[in-house]
């Protein structure tokens, strides 16, 4: 029987696109589409443009670009560049376990792509290959939350950010971002083997338990997808250059799952019907709002409430909030009442229902001017947040997916109410979601045009997304990356 690092390698190398699913197909065009728009926005705060600058220091050969300006770089530099511009604005899209994947292992083989010319079949093979891989890693890791369903703490709802001793993070992306380098590379079994081993040994180590626990943690965040990138091209090269590493990294009682950080594997979860059920496409819902996703819910009946009953935000004299999960509740950063950066105002959720209420443009959000703001300030004095009596009993019942959220507006003398348990962009793995949750297409061309519309040219912002979708049918994607550049 074989391990799990020589089953993932096998699905790695006979894959094909002709393998691939519709669907998977398909998701993957979504997800190059949706991030390049993400990518576009974080140019315009200090996390993207910070990272760009740093990019074009470290420069290199021109072989890939950065989205959305006219440099040129070494593969590595552009990848660090992109992946973090993905991040920058806490707008990528979500899956389910990992939650955040494509920052991370996006840019690499879209760098990599755009250097050796490759085709569109060639990029939307690797682009399914590195969101698969880490979304099955993950699966056989714990997932670090638990629920107490019996005792004295039964109802009780445990995370490892803040109440167990275990470490969390985002290092098994690695593992898919560098296999879709390498496969653009055309490495061989024994390269890509190579491949995985000094991915693994070069992923960051897990911070996402610190960050849930800190309220000032910097633009670093919960992970640094800008530098994961980056070396997820270098372990590929490393590799390709004769570079070895362990060639057994996931197994055994001391593979990455261990020195990662999870108290528990289940090899089997990992490999189970592995290139028969692809499982990242079932999972992936895309973010309406740049900021953290689990108070989106809430977000979104807010705005409803304040559209459908024309509030304007001197009419409203108070704002109760119950987000879909008590982690937002748990954070400092999503209850306080004082924010002073662009990172602070991703997580806030006081901020953030008063960007709504005053009908701030998403690119804004972000904005120093805005946050700074002295009538954002006052109104998100009238935001208050509890943890949702429902969300204890939908996890006893083992439905965790179901998170419901409820706001309640207190203005012109009446109390206006809204709770749902699903909205606009979430879609997990359920199917009792109804389907009208998912982003279409035609939304994520909308997002796609809203935030290049500030950056490229008309011409760009209409052909781009249909390339995009089109993908199978592009013969180089240079020149399609070629078209998210400033000219």
């Amino acid at each position: 029987m074989k391990e799990v690092t020589q089953e993932l390698l096998d699905f790695a190398m006979q894959t094909k696109f002709e393998d691939l699913p519709a669907t998977v197909i398909h998701e993957s065009k979504r997800i190059i589409l949706d991030s390049i728009a993400v990518a576009l926005a974080g140019l315009s705060i200090d996390k993207g443009k910070i990272m760009v600058n740093l990019a074009r220091r470290l420069g290199g050969p021109p072989e890939a670009s950065i989205l959305g300006t006219g440099d040129r770089l070494s593969c590595a530099n552009a990848a660090l560049a992109n992946g973090e511009l993905m991040h920058a604005m806490e707008y990528d899209n979500i899956m389910y376990p990992l939650t955040h994947v494509t920052p991370f292992v996006l840019a690499a083989p879209l760098a990599v792509a755009e250097s050796l010319r490759s085709s569109g079949k060639e990029l939307i093979l690797a682009t399914a290959l590195a969101h698969e891989i880490p979304t099955r890693v993950a699966m056989g890791m714990d997932g670090w939350r638990s629920y107490i369903a019996e005792g004295p703490d039964a109802g009780k709802f445990v995370s490892s950010a803040f109440e167990r001793p275990v470490v969390m993070g985002y290092g098994m992306n690695m593992f898919g971002g560098t296999v879709g380098a390498g496969r653009l590379l055309g490495l061989d079994r024994n390269q890509m083997a190579n491949d995985l081993g000094i991915a693994g040994y070069i992923a960051p180590v897990p911070t996402s338990g610190k960050w849930g626990r800190t309220r000032k943690v910097g633009m670093a965040k919960f992970a640094p997808p800008g530098w994961m990138s980056h070396a997820e091209v270098t372990a590929a090269f490393l590799a390709e250059m004769g570079y070895t590493g362990d060639q057994t990294v996931l197994d055994g009682e001391h593979g990455f799952w261990r020195f990662s950080g999870s108290t528990a594997w289940n090899p089997d979860e990992v490999t189970r019907k592995l290139g028969e059920e692809w499982r990242f496409p079932n999972g992936t819902w895309y973010k309406k709002y740049p900021s953290g996703g689990i108070i989106h819910g809430a977000l979104s009946c807010f705005n409803k409430i304040i559209e459908q009953n024309n509030l304007l935000p001197e009419d409203i004299d108070e704002v109760a909030v119950w987000p879909e999960h008590p982690h937002s509740i748990e954070m400092e950063r999503f209850r306080a009442k004082e924010i002073d950066s662009e990172i602070d105002a991703q997580f806030n959720t006081a901020y953030e229902v008063a960007a709504i209420a005053y009908r701030i443009p998403f690119d804004r959000w972000q904005n120093l001017d805005t946050i700074r703001n002295p009538r954002i300030k006052q109104f998100m004095q009238k935001v208050n947040s509890y943890i949702h009596p429902q969300f204890s009993k939908a996890a006893g019942e083992r439905k965790l997916l179901y998170r419901v959220a409820r706001v309640e507006v207190k203005a012109k003398g009446k109390t206006f109410a809204e709770e749902g348990i699903w909205y606009k962009g979430r879609l997990f793995p359920d199917e009792n979601f109804p389907k009208e949750s998912q982003q279409t297409d035609e939304e994520l061309i909308s997002k796609f045009r809203f935030h290049a519309a500030q950056i490229l040219t008309s011409r760009q912002v209409d052909k781009v997304p249909q390339a995009i979708l089109h993908l199978e049918e592009v013969g180089n994607t240079a020149e399609l990356l070629q078209m998210v550049t400033r000219h």
